[in-house]
C-alpha cells in the first residue's frame, strides 16, 4: 500500500482518482479551475483527509510551499505554462 504523506492532485475532475485511492490514510488536496467539478467531489464521500478545493494549478495559491510529498495529475500539463 501507499504510506502516509501528502498527496496533491492537478486537476481533481470528477475525482476519479480520488475515489481509487479511498484507502490512504495521508492527506490528499485535490484542485480544479472548475468550481462545478471541486463541488462534485467534495459530494463523493470520501473520508475527511480528503479536500477538495478551486485553484488554478499555475499559481497553487492554497497550497502552502513545503507541503506536498507527491503531485500528479492526469491530461492537465498542456494547460500549464512549463
Amino acid at each position: 500500500g501507499m504510506s502516509a504523506g501528502s498527496v496533491l492532485e492537478l486537476g481533481c475532475f470528477r475525482g476519479e482518482q480520488a475515489l481509487r485511492m479511498a484507502g490512504f490514510t495521508g492527506s490528499y488536496v485535490g484542485i480544479d479551475i472548475s468550481p462545478a467539478a471541486v463541488e462534485y467531489c467534495n459530494r463523493l464521500g470520501l473520508p475527511r483527509q480528503f479536500r477538495f478545493v478551486v485553484d488554478d494549478a499555475n499559481q497553487l495559491s492554497t497550497i502552502p510551499d513545503a507541503s506536498i510529498d507527491y503531485a500528479f495529475g492526469h491530461g492537465v500539463l498542456h494547460h500549464l505554462d512549463l
